[in-house]
């Protein structure tokens, strides 16, 4: 499995938002382990294992409510028996990251849509690229669905997480749609 780290250019946006963390819990999921941090308030991250380590500085070892809460949702998405998630999030960025992640929380349990269609949606043709990079820039995997984006001609695209991740993601939410 191909380990890759988060550009640089997208970790001013994961800072700020990784700043508001005070509580750490890791979940051994069905596609590996991830890592969940939060505020007391809401949740900040859903980081796969090769991302944890460039943000260990952010967390303290200790869950709390939020972070409770998110593992128990991880874990019923997981069982097939949740399809949206009511974890409070944290939104950072920049007013077109946080219209990207609001179009990425909109699309429905086990449906694609392409970087064209949320390019369009959001602004218009020309942006496909800065829309992608918005979506790369986004720390809560899973839970705002960025996986659920995938390239025109219908490929997979990117994925923090990797392609096969993705492509099994995918496929699970299809078989329990």
């Amino acid at each position: 499995m191909e380990i890759k780290k988060t550009p640089k250019k997208h970790m001013r946006v994961h800072l700020k938002r990784l700043s508001l963390t005070t509580a750490y819990q890791s979940y051994k999921s069905a596609i590996g382990l991830l890592h969940i941090l939060a505020s007391h308030e809401a949740l900040t991250a859903v980081l796969w294992d090769h991302e944890i380590e460039q943000y260990s500085l952010f967390t303290s070892h200790t869950s709390n409510e939020v972070t409770r809460h998110t593992k128990r949702e991880l874990h019923s998405y997981f069982l097939g028996k949740l399809q949206q998630f009511k974890t409070p999030l944290h939104q950072v960025g920049t007013p077109f990251q946080k219209e990207c992640e609001n179009y990425l929380k909109n699309i429905p349990y086990g449906e694609t849509r392409s970087y064209l269609e949320q390019a369009k949606s959001i602004r218009s043709l020309k942006h496909s690229r800065a829309v992608a990079g918005a979506n790369a820039a986004n720390p809560i995997s899973i839970i705002v669905p960025c996986h659920r984006i995938i390239s025109a001609n219908g490929g997979l695209g990117g994925y923090a997480g990797t392609l096969e991740v993705k492509q099994e993601i995918l496929s699970f939410e299809k078989k329990h749609q």
